[in-house]
């Protein structure tokens, strides 16, 4: 009877501690925070490529396309409750909306959870509910290029002016934020992405525009993951959409150039500030960082046109890629410089150069611009 006694006992013991080993593993793996690409939504395979799901040790995150719905469970061994779920608000598509609605009807009816290092399951008893792979990791070469930001921070964003360009060889960042160019680092590791430091140039902006410029650059970095869609990127704060950018491209480099078109050279650093802005009749020069000081001129019809000559034999499709030939910016030796061409709604920008040393493609246009610069300041 002690024997008996005594088995039972080291059996019951075992079958504790194999329950506790599984529960441990499982939500060790569930810590890791991974994110997926969903694949399968009851029985509906063909799917979009954009939809993802993130598993955190407290809920279960789930993006359609638009909205995000995100669910609190608990977890035993293979057994899930998942409880009612929370959705963000914002209006979509029909055929969002259905993935959406399926989605919700489905997520709540689950039991039965699998998860490895490459996969989520998630089943009604033996029905499959969703299927998420593990998401692939980004090289940063895929990611260069410059973009324009159409959504920020759930807001649609019509005519955009604002960019952000990955310049290419180099972990480096900058753009228009709406008032200032801005400039800074960031790393790329996997679908995680973190920016350093960003600075900008300090010009004086409008409220409204101020605001705009300041959601961005919050939004920016406060980013911690991005995802290559059809389009361009989408940036994330955790599982909530920070800010969607819509790859430039595809404009013939002449059929850009129009009768709106301007062509602005900045150049900032700690001690030097030069904004030259010149329009197809005008000439504007400051050396004011809030842009309340400034010199303007009736640009000759001549002049415009050498720049427009010299404009026509750039392509502005790849302004943003050009490699600048010095570094000494980098250390505050030379200032930073940046060359923007807004023609026909369309806004190119260059990667920051030094100061006085701007990339041989386009070497005439900003010495044509300079010294345009220096003939009317002697007026």
């Amino acid at each position: 009877m002690k024997l008996l006694i005594t088995l039972l006992m080291f059996l019951s013991v075992n079958t504790c501690n194999e329950n506790k080993e599984n529960q441990i593993s499982v939500n060790k793996s569930v810590k890791e925070q991974n994110k997926y690409t969903i694949t399968q939504l009851g029985d509906t395979t063909d799917l979009p490529k954009n939809l993802w799901l993130v598993l955190n040790d407290k809920s279960i995150a789930i993006n359609l396309g638009c909205n995000t719905l995100q669910y609190g469970y608990s977890l035993k061994r293979t057994q899930i409750n998942i409880k009612p779920g929370l959705s963000t608000e914002m209006m979509c598509n029909e055929d969002v909306m259905k993935i959406e609605d399926l989605a919700s009807s489905l997520m709540e009816k689950g039991n039965n959870f699998e998860i490895t290092n490459n996969e989520v399951i998630l089943k009604e008893n033996e029905n499959i509910i969703l299927i998420a792979k593990k998401s692939e990791g980004i090289e940063t070469n895929a990611i260069v290029g410059t973009y324009t930001i159409t959504e920020l921070k759930r807001r649609q964003l019509e005519k955009s002016t604002l960019t952000i360009i990955f310049e290419e060889g180099s972990n480096r960042v900058n753009g228009f934020a709406g008032c200032n160019s801005y400039f800074g680092s960031y790393k790329l590791d996997g679908n995680q992405i973190k920016f350093g430091a960003i600075g900008s140039s300090k010009k004086y902006c409008s409220s409204e525009i101020g605001l705009t410029e300041n959601n961005m650059l919050t939004a920016l970095s406060e980013s911690n993951s991005i995802e290559i869609t059809d389009e361009g990127l989408t940036f994330f704060t955790d599982d909530i959409i920070a800010l969607k950018a819509k790859r430039q491209g595809g404009i013939n480099k002449i059929a850009a150039i129009d009768e709106n078109s301007a062509i602005t050279y900045e150049a900032f650093s700690r001690g030097t500030f030069i904004n030259i802005h010149i329009t197809t009749s005008t000439l504007t020069i400051s050396e004011d960082r809030n842009l309340r000081k400034k010199n303007n001129f009736n640009l000759k019809t001549t002049d415009w046109d050498a720049l427009n000559n010299l404009l026509k034999d750039i392509d502005l499709t790849k302004l943003d890629s050009l490699k600048a030939p010095t570094d000494k910016r980098l250390y505050d030796g030379a200032a930073h410089a940046v060359l923007t061409v807004k023609s026909n709604e369309h806004t190119y920008t260059t990667s920051s150069f030094d100061h006085g040393h701007p990339p041989k493609e386009i070497e005439n246009l900003v010495n044509k611009v300079l010294s345009t610069r220096e003939l009317y300041d002697k007026q």
